[in-house]
């Protein structure tokens, strides 16, 4: 049993301010396929992230599936049969405990599947008709209970807000006209966040060459229009950079040769100001973006930003990275995690190891088609277990780790100095000797091999151990021998162990003699005697083989007759037991 000096602050969340964050590519197996459009999700219901695949940019047909088995160990892709459409969320939309898929069919006809389980999906429901064919997002925009969609409409260049209604129903109950038509359809030219802090979800659109307007929700839906910055932008993700309590705006800007800059705008309260732009890559002059996503990177309590884009100059290449937020809406400058040819789309963040930290996956569409999860080691480099019943000093009181919520042990200091980046509480190895029951009867002049204990690859030892195969009865002497099977987990370190004992005796000489006890006659006919100074608990008789044939639990007696008409001739060991934990062993022969 390990004891673990832990001493731990409440209110401090987190210690990476100064952590080093890598990431390591696992590059998936995707044969022929382009990949477009990627989502991540839990479609199998194992609890795990999977990733969700359209393949192309033409409406229709492979979409596909990669079941997380592991960080390292995705496989192959399935295909799931049934689906038509551009997919872009995943939500349980008829609270079936299973995952939909949200998307839209050519000519725009926004429409959901429901799961059916196993990753399998029946037919499409139609929950609108109205030229509806770019990217959907999913909020309760009415403050109903119900999630809503926002959604676009590159014909009618605007957004439409469609009403969820209960039991499949939907209805459009808004639309913001003159929205600027995106170069592609995996861009956003919207966002649904809450702008002025009123606890309703508001809309931020693109409505021109150099317009970004605002539309504020009354609290049913409706929104109106607001305010407007001179900007033009493609994709908006918002969250409280400079964690003063209001959402801020990250846009990705098309300036002057459609070259994408990051821009961050600081919420005043429904108007948006203090402009920043990003510093691109070490290397370039500038970058065209066409990717990012939002996420704490280095946990430090502070929302990140990761990106990829075109580098320039020189000829084009792709620099995946991310800006690391000091806290006050300022950032680093980008670092870069991999530079390549090809032409990006998503970036989708997922803890696809579940140790506690962002990783994210990202698809690049041409010319070198690859989909590929980048994992974060911040966190499984120096994970620390806690085996079940390791005490701890918790807030200077000793408590056992079984009771502790690990959860609170996250990102917590060991003593003064050492820095611990993430606790798992691990179960300790269930161990067991194979092949011995308690007592067995060991010949002194016999080795003897011992079981291969369970889980394999622990270590023997006690008296009479020689090996870690063999038991010696010779070397652990006449009487009572204990043996120990100990196994300690190679990636936890937590232990188990198992015993059993043994009953050296010599089939020439008697075993050591106890004054304390007294068996009697020897030869013995139809029945023996026992007396002894303390209260007897339990009699065995032991063939020379090790088989029990008789065995009797006694209450505070000294004396006792033990009736051998069911026992054949020949010797026997006969085990007696006190209750002050005395034992001694005895040779008898029957006649």
């Amino acid at each position: 049993m390990k004891t673990i000096l832990l001493t731990i602050k409440l209110t401090v969340l987190s210690i990476f301010l100064s952590a080093q964050v890598t990431f390591i590519p696992h590059e998936l197996n995707i044969d022929t396929l382009k990949p477009w459009i990627i989502t991540c999700g839990d479609l199998d219901g194992d609890n795990h992230e999977d990733i969700l695949l359209v393949s192309s940019r033409i409406f229709a047909t492979d979409v596909v599936w990669f079941q997380n088995n592991g960080i390292s160990n995705f496989g192959n892709y399935n295909v799931i049969p049934g689906l038509e459409a551009e997919c872009y969320e995943l939500f349980d939309f008829n609270a079936d405990s299973i995952i939909d898929i949200l998307g839209y069919t050519y000519p725009g006809e926004l429409c959901w599947y429901p799961g059916l389980g196993q990753v399998n999906f029946g037919p499409e429901h139609f929950i609108s008709s109205s030229m509806l064919d770019g990217p959907a997002m999913l909020s309760d925009m009415d403050n109903d209970g119900l999630v809503d969609i926002v959604s676009y409409s590159s014909s009618r260049n605007s957004v439409v807000i469609i009403k969820n209604l209960g039991g499949g129903f939907y209805t459009e109950i808004d639309s913001i006209p003159y929205v600027y038509p995106v170069w592609s359809d995996t861009d956003k030219p919207f966002n649904v966040f809450d702008i002025n802090m009123d606890n309703f979800n508001d809309v931020v659109v693109n409505t021109g060459y150099d317009s970004i307007s605002t539309y504020m929700n009354n609290g049913s839906g409706i929104c109106s229009f607001h305010s407007s910055l001179k900007e033009f932008g493609t994709i908006f993700l918002d969250s409280d950079f400079d964690n003063d309590g209001d959402n801020d705006m990250l846009v990705i800007e098309n300036g002057i040769g459609y070259y994408h800059t990051l821009l961050y705008y600081n919420n005043g309260i429904g108007y948006f100001d203090s402009l920043e732009y990003l510093l691109v890559a070490p290397g370039f002059t500038s970058e065209k973006i066409f990717a990012a996503a939002l996420c704490d990177i280095n946990l430090d309590g502070y929302t990140d930003i990761m990106a990829a884009g075109d580098g320039f100059p020189g000829p084009p290449s792709f620099t995946i990275g991310y800006y690391l937020n000091h806290g006050d809406g300022s950032f680093d400058a980008k670092v870069m995690i991999e530079q390549m040819v090809g032409d990006n789309h998503h970036i989708c963040m997922a803890d696809f190891d579940k140790d506690g930290d962002p990783d994210f996956v990202f698809n690049n569409f041409y010319p070198n088609s690859t989909l590929t999860i980048y994992e974060n080691t911040l966190l499984n480099r120096n994970t620390h277990y806690i085996c079940d019943g390791d005490s701890l000093l918790f807030n200077n009181t000793w408590i056992d780790s079984s009771v502790v919520f690990i959860d609170t042990l996250q990102n917590a200091l060991l003593g003064d100095s050492i820095q611990i980046d993430s606790f798992i509480l691990a179960i300790n190895p269930q161990v067991q000797i194979d092949g011995f029951s308690i007592d067995s009867i060991a010949n002194l002049d016999t080795l003897i091999p011992l079981p291969i204990g369970t889980p394999a690859g622990g270590n023997y030892f006690g008296s009479g151990v020689d090996t870690s195969v063999t038991f010696n009865p010779y070397q652990a002497g006449l009487g009572e021998s204990w043996i120990y099977y100990e196994f300690s987990n190679p990636v936890s370190e937590c232990y188990g162990i198992d015993s059993t004992s043994l009953i050296v005796f010599n089939t020439m000489n008697e075993l050591p003699d106890n004054s304390d006890i007294v068996i009697y006659p020897n030869p013995a006919g139809s029945m023996f005697k026992i007396e002894s100074k303390n209260f007897i608990s339990n009699v065995e008789i032991i063939t020379l083989s090790g088989k029990v044939v008789y065995s009797k639990k006694i209450t505070l007696v000294h004396n006792l007759e033990i009736d051998l008409s069911n026992v054949t001739s020949g010797s026997y060991i006969i085990r007696v037991e006190c209750f002050d934990n005395n034992m001694v062993l005895k040779k008898l022969l029957v006649i």
